[in-house]
């Protein structure tokens, strides 16, 4: 199925609402009636809908519906939010964008992002400019709280729009 084809089936299985950031059917299929809301929240937080067999993600969805056009990149969801669709919400971004947004994993140690402890009581600061790529190395310092302001500036001024901050 081609492009032109699968925006085509989209636009006659779905509609979307860019307020709400809403997909829902526009006929009833099976115990789902005309009108209601689609997707299935992942593990992840993202929604996804089933169409002739193919599970697609409802933002991409969204994004087709509302300009015509398959995305080219991702899909990167500005407020870290998965499940908000808006259209206010969703950007295209590329694979480094999406993850520079992506909300900071849990460290056993218990520092902020991009800081590590140094031998002694001093701590470094280093920030991932590329994903896959090696850590530039942003300083030593005596607390934790200055590498971590080190990182955030670096962070900042690196990924722009992306930069989602510590949450």
């Amino acid at each position: 199925m081609g492009v032109t084809e699968l925006l085509s089936r989209l636009s006659d299985a779905f509609s979307y609402d860019p307020e709400t950031g809403v997909v829902t059917r526009r006929e009833a299929r099976g115990n789902r009636s005309a009108g209601s809301a689609v997707g299935t929240r992942s593990s992840f937080g993202h929604l996804s809908v089933q169409m002739e067999g193919r599970t697609l993600q409802v933002h991409r969805v969204a994004w087709a519906l509302h300009y015509g056009e398959w995305p080219a990149f991702d899909i990167d969801h500005a407020n870290g939010i998965p499940h908000d669709n808006r259209i206010t919400n969703l950007r295209l971004a590329t694979a480094s964008e999406n993850l520079r947004n992506s909300r900071p994993y849990r460290k056993r140690s218990g520092l902020p992002r991009g800081v590590t402890r140094a031998r002694g009581r001093r701590f470094v600061a280093r920030i991932t400019a590329q994903p896959g790529c090696c850590a530039q190395y942003l300083g030593t310092f005596d607390t934790a709280l200055g590498a971590s302001d080190a990182y955030r500036f670096a962070a900042q001024s690196q990924f722009g729009a992306f930069y989602r901050g510590e949450q």
